[in-house]
């Protein structure tokens, strides 16, 4: 604990766990491939693949998830093309779109968001949560991966020249 700052963490509480981490997909960045995240993480660029989030997911108003999603919180201010399974609260904003089915155990959907899909909650949405654990979802991201469209991206990746 800090001498100073009783309430605040020492910078080995946090190295051992004692903070959730933070990563960040920054705008102008995409991320090819399936994800697994620990900690909290913030989508403002785009990822191409599916995504298990084990905290909070936050897509911001710039960001894209194309494919499925776990999390178990999440805030979508900006766009998910895919099945969305959010094991506590999904929040999704007024500038939020998901084109997608909804599995989730509470939902607050603003004015203004957009929703194409059907969604479960209650006792049928816990039902699918229950039998929905992450070692299934883990199994199935390689099946599930929007392949096709990685492989339209990578070559164009790699051919474009980098300005620094």
């Amino acid at each position: 604990m800090a001498v100073f700052n009783p309430g605040k963490k020492t910078g080995e509480e946090r190295r051992n766990g004692a903070e959730s981490s933070l990563s960040l997909i920054a705008q102008g960045m995409t991320v090819i491939g399936d994800m697994v995240c620990e900690g909290d993480l913030r989508v403002e660029g785009r990822i191409v693949g599916n995504l298990v989030c084990k905290s909070k997911l936050v897509v911001g108003t710039e960001g894209l998830v194309e494919g499925n999603v776990d999390a178990t919180n999440a805030t979508i201010e900006g766009k998910v093309q895919g099945t969305v399974v959010v094991r506590a609260l999904l929040q999704l904003h007024e500038t939020g779109k998901i084109m997608g089915d909804i599995v989730a155990e509470k939902m607050v959907v603003q004015a203004g968001a957009i929703f194409t899909g059907t969604c479960k909650m209650g006792k049928e949405g816990q039902d699918k949560l229950r039998s929905t654990t992450v070692p299934d979802l883990l199994s199935k991201l390689k099946k599930t991966t929007p392949a096709a469209e990685a492989d339209k991206i990578v070559p164009r990746l790699v051919s474009e020249p980098v300005v620094a």
